[in-house]
């Protein structure tokens, strides 16, 4: 059965991977001989394992009698549920999968199989675990202890109390088919975002083609206005008894014009080319 990691069960995920804030490692069945004794139990012994190992995943099983507050869990490894056994020679409740169905009947305290999940309200994503009948909590002891790493239902009291920081449990199939669709949606948006890059490319080019176009217009202007200033001429001038003589920087040969004057309006008549001019008594100034 896929895991579903929307659903939640009394604020926990359906399906849940714990990792203990004291050494940083996963909760998880203990699988093999090598734990000796503690062969079978839950805790965070030996070296790191993956997330998405079976061994570290845990269902999330709702009670029947506070479906909102009590839950049993199962262990993805075994198919059993979760309760305290104890252990002898320690003398101790060591956590084990080992029962084949839910119990919730609290006067039994090693048979039953209800834990009360409280969550913290300062520290987000974490847990912790307190047994329902005795109310005793769920604890690892750290380095030094014999029984070091391995979770025990130890005491009632705070200073006892292992916080997990829990998280959706996803096998390694489904996590690979979200890494493929994630994959497939980065490609779709690259390919959006070449399209959209093309465009503006596009629209650059246009852009850059009306720019060159408009350089050749003005550089034909430009041209014309250096014609014309090429063929102005300019003129040195003598006036003597209303004679008004030029000579063209043009052309050497000097022009008489005789020059009379009515009503602000000057006028050139005569000279070489046989052509009249009016200039305004105001240019002349």
């Amino acid at each position: 059965m896929a895991a579903t990691t929307t659903e939640t069960v009394a604020g926990l995920p359906r399906f849940v991977k714990l990792r203990s804030k004291s050494d940083d490692k996963y909760l998880r069945y203990l699988w093999s001989q090598e734990f000796a004794e503690f062969y079978k139990f839950m805790g965070t012994r030996g070296g790191v394992v993956d997330e998405v190992s079976p061994f570290v995943k845990l269902e999330v099983v709702p009670s029947t009698r506070d479906p909102a507050s009590l839950v049993h869990l199962r262990s993805g490894e075994n198919n059993l549920f979760l309760r305290p056994v104890h252990h002898r020679r320690l003398v101790m409740d060591l956590v084990a999968g080992v029962a084949e169905s839910p119990n919730e009947d609290t006067s039994d305290a090693l048979a039953c199989t209800l834990f009360q999940p409280v969550f913290p309200p300062d520290q987000p994503d974490t847990v912790w675990f307190r047994y329902v009948p005795d109310q005793r909590r769920v604890f690892s002891f750290g380095a030094g202890s014999e029984v070091a790493d391995v979770a025990v239902v130890f005491s009632q009291d705070a200073r006892y109390t292992t916080f997990y920081e829990f998280s959706p449990w996803v096998s390694f199939g489904d996590k690979m088919k979200a890494k493929e669709e994630e994959i497939r949606s980065r490609d779709l948006e690259i390919q959006s975002l070449r399209a959209l890059l093309g465009a503006r490319e596009d629209e650059v080019r246009s852009v850059q083609r009306q720019l060159a176009d408009r350089d050749d217009e003005i550089g034909g202007l430009e041209g014309e206005v250096a014609a014309s200033e090429a063929y102005v001429e300019k003129w040195d001038a003598r006036l003597e008894d209303a004679m008004l003589t030029l000579q063209s920087t043009v052309a050497s040969a000097w022009e008489a014009f005789q020059v009379n004057v009515s009503a602000g309006i000057v006028k050139l008549a005569g000279g070489f080319n046989r052509f009249d001019r009016v200039l305004k008594l105001q240019d002349a100034i």
